[in-house]
């Protein structure tokens, strides 16, 4: 039996090319080895001694490699953000052109509908009423976010069905009898749920799309389509064909021809305002023979203008 070279009193289980024997297949892991390379850098002196291993210096050096890599990571993750939101945007773009173009295909399209329909016919009636119950809107959820719509309308949930929260409103033609005057309800849809809150909350809105329970009742209240106010008192002090001969005189005196640009005439401009002056809308002595453009360009401008005249109040 050989005993390692190196002297540690192992059984040598290897031999070198040189013919030296030795304990492990490499020679630096021999333990002697490493106890004589372990007391070798033990003993040596530090040439650093004193300078990066003082604590203020160290603390110093890696406080500025701590920032100065927080900073590169930072600019890393801010250039990964941005070249994966590049990515995204071109992502979607792409998605959203092919999507187009599948929709357009009328045999991909026929595919898609077929699809979803197989798929929610193999829904359970359960899970469909937990799909419808998700989308629908309760009024508590109403209140908190169209308050004003919640003020204006009248809502209750249907007894007939406690639990379903189903939402009821009123008809807005006074003569049926799911109307507030006749104290009646009836189930509005999801869709003109949507265009009253619209009507209401939205700045474009004009306070249109009333509650009807059918297209009888919308057709007969008096409110749809309604362009004015229907108690308006409109009492005019001549009728129509009075006006007209008016106009016919003013123009004929003129031999119709502008009294601005002297081109055809066919437009009167009252001299004295008709929503100020009233009693002189049929003088002829006040009307003027003019163009359309003259009339817009010289009669009807600043204070002369019909939305100035509206405004004023006479005392």
């Amino acid at each position: 039996m050989n005993l390692c070279k190196f002297g540690c009193g192992n059984i040598a289980t290897h031999i070198f090319k040189d013919g030296t024997f030795c304990c492990n297949k490499i020679w630096q892991r021999c333990p002697v080895h490493k106890n004589n390379i372990g007391e070798h850098f033990k003993n040596k002196p530090s040439p650093l001694k004193g300078t990066i291993r003082d604590e203020k210096i160290v603390k110093k050096s890696s406080d500025s490699l701590k920032k100065y890599w927080n900073i590169e990571s930072n600019r890393i993750k801010q250039s990964d953000r941005l070249k994966l939101s590049c990515k995204k945007e071109e992502v979607k773009k792409n998605k959203s052109i092919a999507a187009k173009k599948q929709w357009k295909d009328p045999v991909i399209r026929k595919r898609m509908n077929e699809s979803r329909n197989r798929y929610w016919n193999n829904l359970s009636f359960e899970e469909k009423k937990k799909f419808a119950l998700k989308k629908q809107r309760t009024i508590e959820y109403i209140k908190e976010k169209y308050p004003t719509f919640f003020k204006v309308e009248d809502l209750r949930y249907n007894p007939d069905k406690p639990g379903e929260k189903e939402i009821q409103v009123r008809c807005k033609n006074h003569l049926c009898k799911n109307s507030k005057e006749k104290g009646g309800w009836f189930t509005a849809t999801g869709r003109q749920l949507e265009w009253r809150i619209y009507a209401i909350e939205s700045n474009i809105g004009n306070d249109g799309g009333y509650f009807y329970c059918s297209d009888k009742c919308k057709s007969e209240c008096p409110l749809y389509n309604l362009r004015s106010d229907p108690n308006e008192i409109k009492d005019l002090l001549y009728t129509q064909s009075e006006y007209q001969i008016f106009r016919q005189e003013v123009l004929h005196r003129a031999n119709n021809f502008c009294e601005y640009c002297h081109k055809h005439a066919n437009h009167v401009h009252h001299s004295r305002p008709q929503k100020l002056e009233p009693g002189f809308t049929l003088d002829p002595d006040f009307g003027i023979a003019c163009c359309k453009e003259c009339h817009y360009k010289y009669g009807h401008k600043d204070e002369c203008s019909t939305g100035q005249l509206s405004n004023i109040i006479c005392k």
